[in-house]
C-alpha cells in the first residue's frame, strides 16, 4: 500500500513513491516476475506512472479503481489518469471498494459509480480488469456497509454493456490470467 493520505491515514507518515528505495524496489519486483497490487490515492497518478513506464514487464494492477472519491469521479482528471495507465499493457485495473466513493449508496452516485467503472474498463479492455470485493471493510459502516449483494448487483450493473466473453473475463477470466491461477 503506497497511498498517502494524512487526513485518512495518521500512521502513513511518508509518500512512499517518491521514496528511491521504494522506486528501485520495482526493479526488483519486475525481475522476481511477481504481481504487484497498486494501491494509491489520485493525485499519486503521476508518480505512480513514472515509476510504472521503468518496470515494463512488472504486472500491476491497480487497486479500488485508483481510489476516487466522489469528486474524483466528477473530475476530468480521473478517466486522463486511467488513461495514462491503461497505455501501459502491463497494468490491470481491479473494479472495487464502491463504499470509498459512495458510502451513502445514493442513486444518482452509485450512477456515477458504474458509468465511471464501465468507462475505465473500456480503457483497459475487459481483458485486463477485474471485479474484486475489499471484504470486511465494504461492510464497514463507514464505508456504507455494503452487503455482498449490493456488491454483486453493482458488479452486473456494471457488466452489463458488455459481450458475455467480455463478462467473463471481469468476472474472473482477467484474476485467472494475472495471478496465473489454473
Amino acid at each position: 500500500m503506497v497511498n498517502f493520505n494524512p487526513t485518512n491515514d495518521a500512521e502513513v507518515t511518508t509518500d512512499l513513491l517518491k521514496d528511491p528505495l521504494v522506486k528501485a524496489n520495482f526493479k526488483v519486483l519486475e525481475e522476481a516476475d511477481v504481481s504487484f497490487e497498486l494501491h494509491l490515492n489520485p493525485w499519486q497518478y503521476p508518480d505512480a506512472l513514472e515509476i510504472l513506464k521503468t518496470v515494463p514487464n512488472l504486472r500491476v494492477i491497480i487497486d479500488h479503481r485508483g481510489s476516487p472519491s466522489l469528486a474524483d469521479l466528477n473530475s476530468e482528471a480521473y478517466l486522463a489518469g486511467m488513461k495514462l495507465f491503461a497505455a501501459l499493457p502491463n497494468v490491470h485495473f481491479k473494479v472495487s471498494f464502491f463504499g470509498f466513493s459512495t458510502p451513502t449508496r445514493n442513486p444518482a452516485e452509485l450512477a456515477l459509480v458504474v458509468e465511471k467503472a464501465q468507462a475505465c474498463i473500456n480503457l483497459f479492455t475487459p481483458q485486463r480488469c477485474m471485479f474484486a470485493t475489499n471484504f470486511p471493510v465494504d461492510n464497514h459502516v463507514d464505508f456504507g456497509a455494503w452487503t455482498m449483494k449490493d456488491l454483486e448487483k453493482t458488479f452486473t450493473d456494471i457488466a452489463a454493456p458488455f459481450s458475455a466473453e467480455e463478462r467473463a473475463y471481469l468476472w474472473c477470466g482477467t484474476a485467472l490470467t494475472v495471478y496465473r491461477m489454473n
